[in-house]
């Protein structure tokens, strides 16, 4: 998967290095071309998504509590 596409996963993320895993090629639009190929031949009975990593959000949580508003 791109990183420049998904942000919020581990090799996205410059601060934290150390599993060896890299960012691809995949964007947003080839994933969701595949998973429409899938199912349309085929039945889907699950769909986990792994690995998740909301950085922006952690990012916007720690900003956001040094504000008063939303830190009381």
């Amino acid at each position: 998967m791109d990183e420049h596409c998904f942000h919020s996963t581990y090799f996205a993320n410059p601060e934290l290095v150390g599993d060896g895993a890299g960012g691809g090629k995949m964007t947003i639009e080839k994933l969701s071309e595949i998973l429409q190929y899938i199912q349309e031949n085929t039945g889907i009975i699950g769909f986990t998504i792994a690995e998740y990593l909301p950085f922006d959000e952690y990012r916007l949580h720690k900003m956001f509590s040094k504000i008063v508003l939303f830190s009381e």
